[in-house]
């Protein structure tokens, strides 16, 4: 567990999550999802995340044209 923890502390958690996939290592008996599915699932959780800074930026500068307009 605490290598675990250590993992997502340094933020390598998506390329050791992929290199587990690509290799076939087996999951853990207690395991709730499916690695594939893990990934997968946090892939949706970046992409979407990461989205946001930009449409805060894009959404601020049409505010600001409009009401220079």
């Amino acid at each position: 567990m605490a290598t675990e923890m250590l993992i997502v502390l340094f933020g390598i958690k998506p390329g050791v999550d992929a290199m587990r996939v690509a290799s076939g290592q087996e999951q853990y008996e207690h395991s709730a999802f499916r690695r594939e599915n893990e990934v997968e699932f946090i892939r949706g959780i970046e992409l979407f995340a990461e989205s946001i800074p930009g449409t805060l930026v894009q959404v601020t500068a049409a505010l600001r044209v409009l009401q220079a307009g």
